[in-house]
């Protein structure tokens, strides 16, 4: 903004010097002043007076126009960072179900999965996936969490190896879930405690 300033002003200052700098050639040169010299100096200095509310009108609009610009960009990047915030409150954490020893290693057959929503937006998920796992048909989930709420998952799986101290409620460490969820109108990923994504800005998504 600054360089268009500059040039505006630059502009209308060398007009200015342009029509005073003639007038005054032309007095020394003509050494007196005559009625066409008289009158061709009024239309001068009305054009003068045209050029500068013409320039002024252009610079305020400009400025104005800028100031608009970034009052807007303010906003957004303002929003942008409020629902940031708000996704974070949207979390999951996976433990160990039930299962047991099959050919002599120990398989698990289902999970639990702890979802807090702690925002004022409703959130519901659209996606939940837990690597080297395949999750079976489970009543109402993926789930649609309440603003505020706190709710344990009982997931059915297709049998999966997993240590021993992970069965029967315990951390499931070993696996870390990636699970979408819109939130107030926007779609989210997150993968375990991650900050989330917006999954708009996810390539190939």
């Amino acid at each position: 903004m600054g360089s268009r300033k500059f040039s505006t002003w630059a502009v209308s200052i060398a007009a200015v010097t342009g029509f005073i700098a003639g007038g005054v050639i032309t007095w020394l040169v003509v050494g007196s002043t005559t009625a066409e010299w008289t009158g061709a100096i009024g239309t001068w200095v009305g054009s003068l007076g045209a050029i500068g509310a013409l320039l002024w009108a252009v610079h305020t609009f400009v400025e104005q126009n800028e100031e608009k610009v970034r009052a807007k960009i303010a906003e957004e990047d303002a929003a942008r960072t409020r629902e940031e915030a708000l996704a974070e409150g949207v979390r999951v954490k996976c433990r160990g179900g039930g299962g047991g020893n099959q050919y002599g290693e120990m398989m698990m057959n289902s999970i639990e999965v702890d979802v807090t929503n702690d925002t004022r937006e409703p959130a519901g998920f659209t996606l939940f996936e837990l690597p080297g796992v395949t999750l079976k048909r489970t009543k109402n989930w993926p789930p649609t969490m309440s603003a505020g709420s706190v709710n344990t998952f009982a997931v059915n799986t297709e049998p999966f190896p997993a240590p021993d101290d992970e069965f029967s409620g315990k951390p499931l460490n070993s696996k870390v879930p990636t699970f979408r969820y819109r939130l107030g109108g926007v779609e989210w990923q997150r993968t375990g405690d991650e900050t989330p994504i917006r999954v708009s800005e996810l390539g190939g998504s």
